[in-house]
């Protein structure tokens, strides 16, 4: 239940990459980002799911386990690797204040979700009556987001979306009361809305992208069949629907496209409330039905105000992709040399903002 992927050319192609650059450098001059390369993985990938106060997160690959890692959003350099002795793999999904929520294994056991302290590296496992497992993925000040589990396997049918109030609870199960979904999973809080998406009994290939407010087990649902909604914050939220990464606030009807003028498809991964984050494609591949390469790009609430952070990248790169967006602007996100493996990446803005309120 969860994501992430990516992937030829001819005279169209040539006038697609000449409009893209066109855009890029219109956008840049609204807002200017320096990327960060974070310490690389020593064997694998690294990708940079979550930012704030200073702060990044994310997992690295080795050998044996994925480590849960904060990252300085100064330096880029490791400030502390979350895993244990005990649980030797994990994810870290987000980060609020000195609150970091991830997943956590033991050798040969199954994740589980937790919350770290990004201080000391302590560890609240999360829990659920009744669920045989749960997952943590979201967060926003004591709030936190995820999925609970009836089945010992996560990718069967019986995951709940869950909402806890704090780290030792109370938390309340946001599967719909009504209707017949059958799995749900919370991805995004902002502490007064949850986003994510839910399974149907009658039609289980094609997640539904719902909108919870509170804890209310009556979710709008924000986009039927084949989409998700993976960010909330402010009233707004983001995700994709088909091909074409989208905002909206609070209902069906108020869905705007994002995929900017010389791109293939797009998606939306994260928004503060005013900036949107994640990727538009280019190079449209039939092989694989969709754009070879994928750039970062933030979004100022339109299709026509964005900046492809691509380009701030080391000229090697050839794919990137944008995840979360701190209250301040960074974005943090992962970018290929191959498009094979990834490299944790942030952006932080950096310079004046041109234009006064043009751009972002």
């Amino acid at each position: 239940m969860r994501t992430c992927n990516l992937v030829c050319q001819s005279v169209a192609t040539v006038l697609v990459a000449l409009l893209q650059v066109a855009c890029c450098i219109g956008s840049a001059q609204a807002q200017a980002y320096r990327a960060i390369l974070l310490t690389p993985a020593p064997v694998g990938n690294s990708y940079a799911l979550g930012a704030d106060g200073g702060l990044v997160v994310g997992f690295v690959d080795t050998v044996n386990a994925q480590l849960p890692m904060v990252w300085s959003a100064t330096t880029g350099a490791i400030v502390k690797d979350l895993s244990t002795p005990a649980h030797p793999s994990g994810i870290a999904f987000g980060i609020s204040g000195s609150k970091i929520v991830g997943d956590t294994a033991g050798y040969g056991q199954a994740y589980s979700g937790v919350v770290w302290d990004a201080n000391t590296g302590a560890v609240t496992p999360l829990s659920a009556k009744g669920m045989n497992s749960v997952y943590a993925l979201g967060i926003h000040g004591n709030a936190i987001c995820g999925v609970g589990e009836w089945s010992l396997s996560r990718f069967n049918a019986g995951a709940d979306a869950l909402l806890w109030a704090t780290a030792i609870g109370p938390v309340s199960d946001l599967n719909p009361s009504s209707g017949d979904y059958i799995d749900t999973e919370a991805i995004a809080t902002d502490g007064k809305q949850t986003v994510g998406f839910g399974y149907s009994l009658l039609n289980y290939y094609e997640p539904y992208g719902l909108l919870w407010n509170g804890t209310s087990t009556n979710p709008v649902v924000l986009c039927p069949g084949y989409d998700s909604v993976n960010g909330v914050a402010n009233g707004e939220q983001v995700g994709q629907v088909g091909n074409d990464g989208v905002i909206w606030h609070g209902t069906a009807a108020s869905k705007i496209s994002l995929t900017p003028t010389g791109y293939y498809g797009s998606s939306a991964m994260g928004t503060n409330g005013q900036q949107e984050v994640g990727w538009a494609g280019l190079d449209y591949s039939p092989v694989f039905d969709g754009p070879l390469y994928q750039h970062a790009m933030v979004w100022s609430g339109s299709s026509k105000r964005f900046v492809d952070l691509q380009q701030f990248l080391p000229s090697q790169f050839v794919s990137s992709v944008a995840y979360a967006i701190d209250s301040n602007g960074n974005v943090v996100g992962a970018a290929s040399k191959d498009n094979f493996y990834y490299q944790a990446v942030l952006w932080r803005v950096h310079g004046p903002t041109a234009g006064g309120g043009g751009g972002l």
